[in-house]
């Protein structure tokens, strides 16, 4: 019985009806309070919602009865890390990787927790680790980025970020930071180019027009500039 409801839940939780697949899950939990996949999957509800608390707490209950589990292991680091507990979340990181050394994004999970404590240098030689190892992997480089950045490295970080933009041409973030960061050395033509290709491919960004917006009025361009802006308006008034 608990096998079909997992699997009803799933459907309703891959859908995205969020509160339904819940439902489910707390009622696999009354019948089998120590039930390791309803204690995953409810964990990561309560994470989608923004629960990093309740997440923590499924997801640990469900670790500790499959602790051999990376998935599980990974997605208690998620949840440690949205709760504010960064030496939690590194750790959990550490033991995921450590059972699947083939996964970048622990790898990577653990440098993000370095960046986030402040401790730069450690997360720029973690994540070099993990560039070097999976070359492939676009969130790596955008991370590297990130630090570079925040190093004051603009021209290293345009670099990672155009190479992560290379290889997941998706990744908006990614594409926006390299358009502040072109921005901020004063390559606006290049900012505004970057901008504009997100748009194509996310148009109803508010961010990103703002951001379109920002290089445009550094251009001159300030009819456009207002367009912009009130096309950003209008998605969101209270903005």
């Amino acid at each position: 019985m608990n096998a079909d409801l997992i699997r009803q839940a799933l459907q309703f939780h891959q859908s995205n009806r969020l509160d339904d697949a819940k439902n489910i899950y707390d009622q696999i939990l009354i019948n089998t309070p120590n039930h390791p996949d309803a204690l995953h999957l409810r964990g990561l509800v309560a994470l989608q919602t923004g629960d990093a608390t309740a997440a923590v707490e499924y997801l640990r209950r469900a670790t500790r009865l499959q602790p051999k589990s990376w998935a599980f292991k990974g997605n208690l680091a998620s949840a440690l890390m949205e709760a504010g507990d960064l030496d939690g979340a590194r750790t959990m990181f550490q033991r995921a990787a450590q059972l699947k050394p083939d996964a970048p994004q622990f790898q990577t999970g653990i440098a993000n927790c370095y960046a986030m404590q402040g401790k730069l240098a450690d997360a720029e030689k973690q994540l070099r680790t993990v560039t070097q190892r999976f070359p492939q992997f676009a969130l790596a480089w955008f991370n590297l980025g990130n630090v570079q950045r925040d190093q004051g490295n603009l021209r290293q970080a345009i670099e990672h970020y155009a190479r992560a933009v290379a290889l997941d041409p998706n990744l908006i973030d990614a594409r926006n930071n390299l358009g502040a960061s072109l921005l901020a050395l004063g390559k606006t033509a290049e900012a505004e180019a970057t901008y504009r290709d997100a748009l194509q491919l996310r148009p109803d960004d508010v961010q990103l027009l703002c951001n379109l917006a920002s290089a445009l009025i550094d251009r001159g361009k300030f009819a456009d500039a207002e367009t912009q802006c009130k096309r950003a308006i209008a998605l969101a008034p209270d903005s």
